[in-house]
């Protein structure tokens, strides 16, 4: 094998190595916002704001639309008191 055949195959193994150990934790560090997921609420008013507070979503709408969910699923519409 000549010289250059050598330099290109330790090339190929440097880059390989590098990919794994620096890039590969850089992509399977991904933040888990980043990734969602579409769910129907069941409602056809227009959804203008949302929170989570004491293991409940809360999603406010026009028309006075409340909808409540423990887990981000399932959703109940509510009223207001």
């Amino acid at each position: 094998m000549n010289i250059f055949g050598i330099r290109l195959r330790s090339t190929l193994f440097f880059l390989t190595v590098f990919s794994l150990v620096i890039l590969l934790p850089l992509v399977a560090s991904a933040d888990p916002l980043d990734i969602w997921t579409p769910r129907t609420s069941g409602t056809s008013a227009a959804l203008i704001g949302a929170t989570y507070g004491n293991g409940t979503f809360v999603a406010v709408g026009t028309s006075g639309t409340i909808l409540t969910s423990p887990d981000g699923i399932t959703w109940t519409s509510r009223t207001s008191g």
